[in-house]
């Protein structure tokens, strides 16, 4: 079970770690964080999200919820 945590963080920490778990270009999954598309926190103005919110917020748009 270790090994599965190590493979998919549960903290994506940037843009770029938030692009790459979306399959987006960094520039795209920037915009949605600056729109608040997505559902991203910022701490010491680095955006994070967490796999399980954007998990959930995908899930939600597929099924056009949002």
């Amino acid at each position: 079970m270790a090994d599965m945590e190590a493979d998919h963080p549960r903290l994506l920490v940037g843009a770029a770690a938030i692009a790459a778990h979306m399959r987006v270009t960094t520039r795209l999954a920037q915009h949605m964080i600056n729109q608040r598309t997505i559902p991203t926190f910022r701490r010491n103005g680095t955006p994070m999200a967490t796999v399980t919110a954007l998990e959930e917020w995908s899930l939600l748009y597929r099924l056009g919820k949002i």
